[in-house]
């Protein structure tokens, strides 16, 4: 069990627009990336996200957000960990990024899933997460940062 209360949640798809990230960003199996900092709300893991259901940047329980589907996590030491979350805490209430699904991030205070993880993110992170076009996707956060293609099969 890691020892961070950090980590980055990658989401398996789990509907139509999810499953469309994923074909359309390189079926690396992600469709969806939030912040979970370890906070915990009546037993259950809440997480900062951004997306369309909830209109952009808030807090929400971590089942709602995986809607029960498998998620990846990659756990961040507790230094960067601490960053990020202060860096995302900041964009809380700004709304969601539209434009950003289809042509890339051109303002910066609106933001997608990956959006807003991506931004959080130090520089060199960044850099090596983004695309060099079009918007970044979970799946692109997933190649750049490390993480392993989701297979259903063990």
């Amino acid at each position: 069990m890691p020892t961070s209360r950090h980590a980055i949640l990658f989401v398996t798809p789990f509907d139509a627009d999810t499953s469309g990230v994923n074909i359309g960003t390189g079926r690396h199996g992600f469709g969806h990336v939030a912040l979970w900092s370890g906070i915990v709300e009546r037993g259950k893991p809440i997480v900062l996200d951004s997306s369309m259901t909830l209109g952009g940047v808030a807090f929400r329980p971590l089942d709602e957000m995986t809607r029960e589907k498998p998620y990846s996590a990659l756990w961040l030491d507790d230094r960067l960990g601490d960053w990020m979350f202060r860096r995302t805490m900041r964009c809380l209430g700004a709304p969601y990024d539209f434009g950003g699904l289809f042509r890339g991030r051109k303002r910066s205070d609106t933001f997608t899933c990956s959006g807003l993880i991506c931004c959080a993110l130090p520089i060199q992170l960044e850099q090596r997460c983004r695309p060099k076009r079009g918007p970044v996707s979970p799946n692109d956060l997933a190649r750049g940062l490390g993480v392993p293609k989701w297979s259903s099969t063990p």
